[in-house]
């Protein structure tokens, strides 16, 4: 298990929670569970060399935005 690093909780599901670790990918826990499932990447993203900086749900909660430390925004 590795330390999160930021977290947000999905706007329509509060069991359900998006963190950011050392990984190179967002993983969406299910908290009532404790359930982790890594958060499918677009195919060709550069995520290979950057660690996660904040990410957060848009308002309904279909789609996660989160900060590389290079800047980026996915």
């Amino acid at each position: 298990q590795s330390p999160v690093l930021s977290a947000s909780i999905h706007p329509r599901n509060a069991d359900l929670c998006a963190v950011a670790t050392n990984s190179r990918v967002p993983e969406l826990v299910q908290l009532s569970t404790g359930t982790r499932k890594s958060v499918p990447v677009k195919e060709g993203a550069d995520v290979g060399s950057v660690f996660l900086g904040a990410l957060s749900f848009n308002r309904d909660g279909s789609k996660l935005f989160w900060g590389d430390t290079s800047g980026r925004i996915h």
